[in-house]
């Protein structure tokens, strides 16, 4: 081997351990027909003066986009099998935006909202003097909470027994270091303390069963312009591939289902608005690191 010449080496031979897919449509500029409606009713009806003739009424009008090859809560905030037909009862929970962006077009947004399946009739509202109000001043109960949540996989949910079915772990061949991005949140004004969260774990086939192997949940707390963030992923479990991955972003910390996120989100009653809203969590260009 004092001189070996291309006789003496075998071909070169390329292997894989894996691959290092990105997640679909990371910047969200993909998107697909979200929330839409035309004038529904925004809060309940007024008089224009002090005469009780309840001739008002404010309506909002919704054509709302989604990332695509994602799945988020609509479905349940703004269920249109709702008997009362109204923003304080109907509310979006997740949307893409155009004027909060990282970079691109398109960034997404999510957010605490209250909904109510069984919403009460609003009274009408009568003037008491000037100024007279452009809306109704009348706050009904709104009887549940929800976190706007954005995850990959599938959501469902059931108007007539209020049940809401997550199919939220995706097949996923490869085992990231950390999940990355950028976001912007603000709180509700009745829980200054509360955050946003960004969910990762990782599952591997362990004994024939589906078990988690490694993941990461790191809470994203107040920040006015766009802040990025990583969340490590830690492995527990070593020589195991992965076979899926859970992957979820959501408007409050406080997640649950639908009982315990009622008693645990934060909104504010807004009467202009005609809506019980809360913590608002925008986020774009998210990454998987290797």
């Amino acid at each position: 081997m004092d001189r070996p010449d291309a006789s003496d080496f075998t071909p070169g031979q390329r292997f894989t351990t894996e691959k290092a897919p990105a997640l679909p449509n990371s910047d969200f500029e993909d998107r697909k027909s979200g929330v839409v409606y035309d004038r529904l009713p925004s809060g309940g009806r007024y008089s224009q003066t002090e005469v009780a003739i309840y001739n008002w009424q404010n309506r909002e009008s919704f054509s709302q986009q989604v990332p695509q090859k994602w799945a988020n809560t609509n479905a349940k905030t703004f269920s249109t099998r709702a008997s009362n037909h109204n923003t304080w009862y109907m509310q979006p929970s997740v949307f893409t935006v155009s004027d909060e962006v990282k970079s691109g077009e398109f960034a997404v947004c999510l957010r605490s909202v209250g909904f109510d399946l069984s919403g009460e009739d609003i009274p009408d509202y009568a003037q008491t003097g000037r100024p007279y109000l452009q809306y109704s001043p009348v706050v009904p109960h709104v009887a549940c909470r929800a976190a706007g949540k954005l995850f990959l996989g599938e959501y469902s949910f059931s108007a007539f027994s209020m049940e809401e079915s997550y199919k939220d772990v995706v097949d996923w061949k490869s085992r990231p270091r950390s999940l990355n991005g950028f976001y912007k949140y603000v709180p509700s004004p009745d829980s200054p303390s509360d955050t946003g969260v960004a969910i990762i774990e990782i599952y591997g086939d362990v004994g024939g069963e589906l078990q988690v192997i490694a993941s990461a949940r790191t809470y994203l707390p107040i920040a006015n312009s766009y802040t990025a963030f990583t969340a490590p992923l830690s492995y527990t479990r070593f020589g195991i591939k992965a076979s899926g991955m859970r992957l979820m972003f959501a408007s409050s910390a406080s997640i649950g289902t639908i009982a315990e996120e009622s008693a645990s989100v934060f909104v504010s009653a807004d009467p202009v608005k005609g809506a019980s809203l809360g913590s608002t969590l925008w986020i774009d260009n998210i990454s998987l690191a290797y």
